[in-house]
């Protein structure tokens, strides 16, 4: 999973994997808890391709932020024609999907909009409780991360971290729906 740690990160729930790439307008599907390499490469597509900063920057025909060829074992994704029909093959599995949480941890997307002196207001939308099942290479991994997130946790420390997140969310869908309403009005 080297190439997925260069352009998003992955999380495994209980019953099902889901990945977050790097500047993805759309949520992610849910896909199966032991994931083949070839349905990642699709995910990888659908979120660069068709919804996200490197399907915007495409259209505009500038630098893309996820340069392709992207390979996962046997599968690869050789160019952008190829991903695109990738992409829309992910479509036909009718997977569902996921929350949208807008995804740049590291603030990369915001730093290629820079360089290449564009406007695309993207920040990132964190949320703890997810960062438990981050990059876990298993169940039993998040299992114990949540036993010793726990242990660490009084009552009034959750409840205080919830209230705060909560009043995080609603600052940044504030935030999102007026980005969104000076994109419009441009």
């Amino acid at each position: 999973m080297e190439v997925l740690s260069n352009i998003g990160d992955w999380y495994i729930e209980r019953d099902f994997t889901y990945i977050r790439i790097y500047g993805a307008t759309k949520a992610p599907h849910l896909l199966p808890k032991f994931v083949p390499e070839r349905l990642v490469l699709r995910e990888i597509a659908y979120q660069t391709i068709l919804h996200g900063f490197n399907a915007y920057l495409v259209k505009e025909k500038l630098k893309t932020f996820i340069s392709y060829s992207v390979c996962i074992g046997h599968y690869g994704l050789n160019n952008s024609v190829f991903a695109r029909m990738e992409a829309h093959a992910m479509l036909e599995y009718g997977l569902p999907e996921g929350i949208f949480r807008r995804h740049d941890p590291h603030g990369l997307v915001a730093q290629h909009a820079a360089q290449e002196a564009i406007l695309w207001p993207y920040s990132h939308d964190s949320w703890e409780d997810e960062e438990i099942y981050k990059r876990a290479t298993s169940w039993e991994e998040v299992q114990v991360r949540i036993r010793q997130r726990d242990q660490l946790l009084t009552h009034q420390q959750r409840m205080a971290l919830e209230e705060q997140r909560k009043k995080e969310e609603e600052d940044k869908k504030r935030q999102a729906d007026l980005e969104n309403k000076q994109r419009e009005d441009q």
